[in-house]
């Protein structure tokens, strides 16, 4: 494993920390990396609400995923804002990976004012000892949302949750970053 492959780190500390997830969220679909990801590491058992607002990210997902585990991924065609409306279980897991979809148009990507409204309402909704993951494509929007979120996760109370950033230090400024979030304990407030 190289050290600055984070898609490896994260999957590696979504395993070390969480063994059995009934419940995840998949805030950004995409091509559906991470819910093949989750799926692998939790086989059949587990129920992944999968977000995206294009059509054509469901659809490329939805090929992506052996037909065997569709019963277990709610496709959903809305923004992540919105996951409130949809999930009312507590995730033990919930992945967002940012930017624009691969291989498309570029126009359309994450928002920092739709994707902060996600997160507020996620780390809300995670399960005591739940991880969020948050991967961040820094170069599509001059690390505007990157910038916004990390100071959201900043300000999170420290006594609720914990917090990493992993920022490959050597590396161009628009290398990716990874953020994991852990909630230590239930309480009203988030930050």
């Amino acid at each position: 494993m190289r050290l600055n492959n984070l898609i490896d780190i994260q999957n590696l500390i979504i395993k070390t920390y969480l063994s059995d997830v009934k419940v995840a969220i998949d805030a950004t679909l995409g091509n559906g990396k991470d819910t093949i990801n989750m799926l692998e590491m939790f086989g059949s058992e587990v129920k992944i609400y999968a977000f995206d607002i294009q059509q054509q990210a469901i659809d490329s997902a939805k090929s992506a995923i052996k037909p065997e585990y569709h019963k277990n991924v709610v496709f959903i065609n809305d923004s992540h804002e919105y996951i409130d409306n949809y999930v009312t279980e507590k995730p033990e897991l919930i992945t967002f990976n940012l930017g624009y979809l691969p291989k498309s148009d570029h126009v359309i990507k994450t928002q920092s004012y739709t994707t902060l409204r996600a997160l507020d309402k996620a780390v809300n909704m995670l399960k005591p000892g739940g991880l969020i993951t948050i991967m961040f494509y820094v170069g599509h929007d001059n690390a505007r949302e990157y910038n916004n979120l990390s100071e959201f996760v900043r300000i999170l109370n420290p006594s609720t949750f914990k917090a990493i950033h992993i920022n490959p230090v050597n590396q161009d400024q628009n290398a990716p970053k990874l953020v994991i979030i852990q909630k230590l304990e239930e309480k009203n407030e988030t930050k």
